[in-house]
């Protein structure tokens, strides 16, 4: 009887053991209820159109374009985004804004627009029945420059007043166009087009490009350090001021279609399919994030490292959220 006893004693010891190891082996209820963190917030825009620019003035105002005509303008951190009159209905793809008063944006029939008043109010300064513009970038108050169809690089020296074509000395679509300097730019395109400018856009010529992958965003983050981003997930660095490019890994084979740099450091990547990637070492390595959608982003814009838009497919505008 006492042995009898002793082992029903140790055997209920056991049970009572293993049923509090499997109550700590339980996932908590946090790790059961909580998802994969998300990198970047999806906000109202207040539109469906396809927005395909999006630019930061500060941690408060920023501007979008896209499908119909659409401007929409956040002045409070992106909480809330009016839709400003354009005047007109045409699909607008690039815009630049040197303060939160003045900008310029531009698309197709070579529009391109321009605002003094906070958007307030736009003019069209420039127009054409012979394709479309995809970017627009000014170097100063009196100069800048927009491409677009055909290998057309058109410039301005009179605040955006008149533009008149330069020669570029090829027929791809331009996609994008940016200048380091007053004097140094670059616009990319497909197959693999980079073109460089050394006299503000007088005379351009093809850098050896590693790529026949089409090439759809620039941008620099001084006078010699680079990046352009295409499809088949290419990512190509410069450090030379563009006289060689060599291949970062993205770990993607979807169309990257635009790049930003907040600081030396950190830049951000956006893609098809609702990618976004981050570097925090100037492009040695990319990592993805979350971005909480699987529409396509089509623009990305920083104030810093931790606060900025993309946006994209049926009006999608996200926020950088930590």
């Amino acid at each position: 009887m006492l042995n009898r006893k002793s082992n029903s004693g140790t055997l209920c010891v056991l049970v009572v053991c293993a049923v509090l190891q499997l109550e700590c082996n339980k996932p908590t209820e946090t790790e059961r209820i909580d998802p994969p963190p998300v990198d970047w917030t999806g906000l109202s825009s207040g539109v469906t159109a396809t927005l395909y620019a999006v630019t930061c003035i500060d941690s408060m105002t920023a501007y979008a374009c896209g499908d119909q005509g659409r401007i929409v303008r956040t002045t409070n951190g992106g909480s809330t985004w009016t839709t400003l009159n354009s005047g007109i209905t045409s699909k607008l793809y690039g815009l630049f804004f040197f303060d939160a008063d003045t900008g310029y944006v531009a698309g197709e029939m070579e529009r391109i627009l321009r605002t003094t008043d906070f958007g307030a109010s736009w003019t069209t300064v420039n127009s054409s029945n012979s394709g479309n513009l995809y970017s627009i970038e000014f170097t100063g108050p009196s100069t800048g420059y927009a491409c677009g169809d055909g290998g057309k690089i058109v410039m301005t020296t009179d605040n955006g007043s008149t533009w008149v074509e330069i020669s570029s000395g090829l027929a791809p679509v331009f996609s994008s166009i940016t200048f380091s300097d007053g004097l140094t730019g670059f616009a990319v395109g497909g197959p693999g087009t980079i073109l460089k400018t050394t006299d503000a856009g007088t005379n351009w010529s093809a850098t050896a490009s590693i790529t026949d992958n089409g090439l759809t965003n620039v941008r620099f983050i001084d006078v010699n350090n680079g990046f352009v981003v295409g499809y088949g997930g290419t990512i190509l660095k410069t450090t030379n001021a563009g006289s060689t490019w060599f291949a970062q890994s993205s770990g993607l084979s979807t169309p990257l279609r635009s790049i930003f740099f907040s600081d030396q450091n950190t830049g951000y990547a956006v893609g098809d399919g609702g990618k976004i990637l981050q570097t925090t070492n100037g492009g040695g390595n990319w990592q993805a994030q979350n971005s909480g959608t699987s529409t396509i982003l089509l623009s990305v814009s920083l104030v810093n490292a931790r606060t900025g838009f993309a946006v994209g497919g049926s009006g999608t505008i996200l926020k950088k959220s930590n």
